[in-house]
């Protein structure tokens, strides 16, 4: 009965390990998630966009499938931006839709249409 209880908070104790790693994995993935999106968006010149707008908004979305999806709309000084980052198969995507602010007001509706569309395909 002592080697059974042992072998119980053995397991118990190896589960424990696997969700913290994963959590642990998952922090640092999205730390990595960030940190690439702030160096594509310093090479796509969008910091002076963020530093300049006038509002940000930003949240994280989960398709039927469980993958996770980091979405951000810009709205800024004369321009109009949404982001959409993600992880699939050890790569990062990042989609970006921008448009002048007259563009924005006049085909708001097809650029979410096309912003929201984007999405990965196969397992992640």
């Amino acid at each position: 009965m002592e080697e059974k209880m042992s072998v119980d908070i053995g397991k118990r104790d190896c589960v424990i390990g696997f969700h913290e790693r994963e959590k642990k994995r998952r922090n640092e993935a999205q730390k990595q998630q960030h940190d690439v999106l702030r160096r594509k968006l310093s090479e796509e010149n969008k910091k002076d966009l963020i530093a300049n707008a006038e509002s940000l908004t930003s949240e994280e979305v989960k398709d039927d499938k469980g993958q996770l999806y980091y979405v951000y709309e810009i709205d800024g000084v004369g321009t109009h931006s949404l982001i959409l980052v993600t992880c699939a198969r050890n790569k990062l995507y990042a989609h970006f839709v921008n448009a002048p602010t007259p563009d924005w007001n006049r085909d708001k509706d097809m650029l979410k249409h096309v912003h929201e569309s984007f999405k990965t395909v196969g397992s992640y």
